[in-house]
């Protein structure tokens, strides 16, 4: 494959990602094609182009194509159509390309055919993708027609193109994409109807609803609720946080942390004494992101679970909430087994702000066996922003692990005032000049 193909395929994969800044959704039906209304003179960038649009060298009319895609002038749309017929297949798709980069709808069929084509195609098919969102709601219907396609990269292509085109007509199709063989398949098309939004929640409900649907697709659908923040689908997130099934009562309550909703808050509690491990997980995960006081006393149960994930997910909670009777509970979690624990509490200690915490972070800086939790114990005391702390942060400075280091010299600045220190070497000049003042002597550290 030519540089300049590899290019295209880079700018096709960029443009299915959104980060060359396409308008997601129903935005994108806004976009018009290139304007026919042009000058009279043609500029010599795009005179010099069409003229090797007729090279003899397939390569070079193909180069051509991408140029004139670049310059967007609607000039080229004409010449780039007629070369759709060129005997070489690599023209063909070039100027396809550009037709549909410029949002001319003659370049939609040709791209279409080949995200039809076999997996060793796939480059070329990524490729194909991006101007077929760039051109919007024309290329709908033939992206439906390809979630058919007996290519599960077809499939997979086309439901995330006509996710980030966000039309409503792609909302059953998408659906019944739930059920296919394909797992990321089936989490495409949830993250498609996801960026469609609201459109798609009667549906997404009643497919997470059935009990005859199996349980996959009832969990790529909640999946797709989670995204969509959507009042109508509490209830059936509800339904599914008492489904017998654990994998759904885990996609449940992730998605329930995310409405605002006041009747999920008694279900999310009550889930943290589920059966499965992971579901008590991603229920503290949920009333983390809720912020709810009411679940304050649940998590600190939560701080005593069997499973470490949980623990350090109950502490995270715990943090976010920044309800002060967690402060006790948390500082007894510093001394948990399992490093996570240790690092999340110290984390939610800085967040809720209680002085208690001030010695034992430093403790935990001292004398942790583990670099992320003395990271994280650092980070909180700059929080904190108590001058007790000062001396043990200035021996970091100079440690070998940059992060830590780095973080630590961030919460000097917090707690010292002094923001414009920042390397090494004028840290140590400051504490020769300022141990004193934190109750250090000359032969402090």
């Amino acid at each position: 494959m030519s540089s300049r193909v590899m290019k295209r395929v880079a700018v096709g994969c960029l443009l299915v990602a959104a980060s060359v800044g396409l308008p997601r959704g129903p935005a994108l039906a806004a976009e018009e094609p290139a304007k026919r209304e042009v000058a009279t003179e043609v500029p010599p960038a795009v005179q010099r182009e069409l003229e090797r649009l007729r090279s003899p060298a397939p390569s070079d009319r193909a180069s051509a194509a991408y140029a004139l895609a670049d310059l967007g002038d609607a000039r080229a749309l004409d010449p780039l159509a007629e070369a759709l017929k060129d005997e070489s297949r690599e023209v063909r798709f070039s100027a396809a390309w550009a037709l549909a980069y410029l949002r001319d709808e003659r370049g939609i069929a040709p791209l279409v055919a080949v995200l039809r084509e076999d997996d060793e195609h796939f480059p070329m098919t990524m490729m194909a993708a991006g101007p077929l969102i760039r051109i919007g709601k024309a290329s709908v219907e033939p992206l439906i027609g390809v979630l058919k396609d007996a290519q599960p990269r077809a499939r997979y292509v086309a439901a995330k193109a006509l996710g980030r085109i966000g039309d409503p007509r792609a909302v059953e199709p998408l659906a019944q994409l739930l059920g296919d063989e394909n797992e990321d398949i089936r989490k495409e098309a949830a993250d498609a109807l996801g960026q469609i939004g609201t459109a798609a929640v009667v549906v997404l409900t009643a497919t997470l609803s059935s009990k005859d649907n199996p349980i996959e697709v009832r969990a790529a659908a909640t999946r797709a609720l989670r995204r969509i923040h959507d009042p109508r689908a509490v209830e059936a997130l509800l339904a599914a946080l008492d489904d017998s099934d654990a994998l759904l009562r885990q996609h449940a309550a992730d998605a329930l942390g995310y409405t605002e909703d006041a009747r999920a808050v008694g279900p999310l509690i009550a889930a943290l004494r589920d059966a499965s491990p992971k579901v008590r997980e991603r229920a503290a995960q949920a009333l983390r992101q809720r912020r709810d006081p009411e679940a304050v006393e649940a998590l600190l149960a939560a701080l005593h679970d069997q499973e470490p994930d949980v623990r350090s997910r109950a502490a995270q909670a715990l943090g976010e909430i920044r309800d002060r009777r967690a402060v006790e509970p948390l500082l007894a979690a510093l001394g948990d087994e399992a490093y996570q624990v240790r690092w999340n509490a110290a984390e939610a200690l800085g967040q809720i702000k209680d002085t208690r915490a001030v010695e034992p972070l430093i403790d935990r800086v001292q004398h942790d066996p583990n670099d992320s939790v003395r990271w994280a114990a650092a980070g909180a005391l700059g929080y904190l922003e108590d001058k007790r702390a000062v001396p043990a942060l200035m021996p970091l400075i100079d440690e070998h692990n940059y992060n830590l280091r780095e973080k630590a010299m961030w919460s000097l600045r917090m707690i010292t005032g002094q923001r414009s220190l920042k390397g090494v070497t004028e840290w140590q000049q400051w504490w020769e000049q300022n141990r004193s003042a934190y109750g250090q002597g000359d032969e402090g550290p």
